[in-house]
């Protein structure tokens, strides 16, 4: 029973840390769009 506890939660854990990078990855993506937005303008 310990043992089950403990794979559950190293892999909430995992998934929590997967969908943290993910929603990062996308934030980074959308500054970054935004960033050569504004460099364009400012040309």
């Amino acid at each position: 029973m310990k043992e089950k506890t403990i794979v559950l939660i190293l892999f909430d854990t995992f998934l929590t840390l997967k969908k943290v990078r993910f929603w990062g990855e996308r934030e980074i993506k959308k500054k970054n769009f935004e960033n050569k937005k504004i460099n364009f303008e400012n040309k």
